[in-house]
């Protein structure tokens, strides 16, 4: 088990984070299943969100940090909550992997770290290319 001083000096030496636009603006997405956006908005509300705007597959809206805990938690009718890192005119897929190629993934996967995709362990490896898909196109991943 960790100490409180190994903690304190590993949060000490992380870099700082890149400012992103949930971190600007409190903005989230909301998953919702199709027919239940007004009704999830409805929920949103009640759970203390804000600037709330039904969507064909979720809801966009905002909420402080406590908020979204709150959200997260007793949410019966979202199944996920989405923070979006960077806003951008996509109109072609070059576009799209050139500024997904900008944001630091190391800020949310570290060297070592495991994913799951598709019922497989993964592991982050470098940024290159994989066939089928941006995150193919981002991280090469290595089946375990």
């Amino acid at each position: 088990m960790a100490t409180a001083d190994f903690v304190k000096r590993r949060r000490s030496e992380k870099r700082p984070t890149a400012a992103y636009l949930y971190q600007k603006d409190c903005r989230y997405f909301a998953v919702a299943a199709e027919g239940l956006q007004d009704t999830g908005a409805a929920e949103l509300a009640e759970l203390g969100a804000v600037d709330i705007r039904p969507e064909f597959s979720g809801i966009h809206f905002r909420a402080d940090k406590s908020t979204l805990y709150r959200i997260n938690y007793m949410t019966r009718l979202l199944s996920r909550c989405l923070a979006p890192l960077i806003s951008f005119a996509c109109h072609d897929a070059d576009v799209l992997y050139e500024k997904a190629k900008k944001v630091a993934w190391e800020d949310f996967f570290g060297a070592g770290q495991h994913l799951r995709r598709n019922g497989h362990r993964i592991r982050q490896r470098d940024y290159a290319f994989k066939a089928g898909g941006l995150d193919g196109r981002l991280v090469k991943y290595e089946l375990h």
